[in-house]
């Protein structure tokens, strides 16, 4: 699994837990949702002394498209390259967090879809809407942009065989549905 590099300015990194196909046909969407961790950068920083998580409130997660070749450069969103749902707020587990984990929420990537063949990298980035902070963490300022993960490579084919998602996929989304994030 891929993850950030720790980041003094942001208490969080990022973890790809479900990756998007190896290879896929041009508009058809991806067998299973991307899912991504935001985990706090130390275990000890994930959780208050009573259990209760971070206040992901106002945190956002984005993915947007790049190529393969050159990741710095992310394509036009207005040619809806990638469609499906690109955005959304960070889902935190429903049930009694563990201590052990540095893990905060989750963000939830459905039905994408890639138009063009050609071989991308999902890139997934953290934005903070709210620059009001919270009682467990300060300001992180509003509009901000926090961590930024890159997905394995997905080749677009037209002829292409597409497969649904293999048993540690499976496995990893039984346990977020039993966590209470919902797929």
């Amino acid at each position: 699994m891929e993850t950030t590099e720790m980041n003094e300015e942001w208490p969080f990194t990022l973890e790809v837990l479900v990756q998007p196909p190896s290879t896929v046909r041009p508009l058809q969407s991806f067998a299973s949702p991307v899912v991504v961790a935001l985990k706090a950068q130390e275990r000890k920083d994930a959780h208050t002394t009573n259990g209760a998580s971070w206040n992901t409130a106002g945190i956002i997660a984005n993915v947007n498209l790049v190529r393969a070749d050159n990741p710095s450069f992310i394509l036009d969103p207005l040619y809806r390259q990638l469609s499906g749902h690109t955005a959304g707020g960070i889902l935190s587990p429903r049930t009694r967090p563990n201590m052990a984990d540095p893990t905060i929420g989750y963000a939830v990537f459905r039905s994408l879809r890639i138009s063009e063949p050609g071989e991308y990298l999902l890139r997934i980035v953290i934005i903070d809407l709210d620059s009001r902070g919270s009682e467990y963490g300060p300001p992180l300022g509003a509009g901000r942009l926090g961590p930024t993960i890159f997905s394995h490579v997905v080749r677009v084919d037209p002829t292409a065989i597409s497969f649904g998602p293999d048993s540690t996929q499976i496995r990893m989304l039984k346990h977020l549905e039993s966590e209470g994030v919902w797929y």
